[in-house]
């Protein structure tokens, strides 16, 4: 059985891996939106709107995590 500051342990963790992830993420959306498309060349639209997503959804999990911790 896991202890309350193990839990608070796992939610740490959990925590530090979605901002690494985030700054990931944000570095590819940067190298993304920098790329010279050569004349003729579009980029490809799903490829931003499913990076935007996931930054999304990352940044969510964040928020859902710090709120539940300032409550404690």
């Amino acid at each position: 059985m896991m202890t309350t500051e193990d839990k608070i342990q796992e939610i740490a963790q959990e925590l530090m891996h979605l901002k690494e992830a985030l700054r990931h993420l944000e570095r590819a959306i940067d190298e993304y939106e920098s790329i010279d498309w050569p004349t003729g060349v579009y980029p490809p639209h799903h490829v931003e709107m499913e990076m935007e997503e996931a930054r999304s959804q990352i940044d969510k999990r964040i928020q859902e995590i710090e709120d539940k911790l300032e409550r404690i």
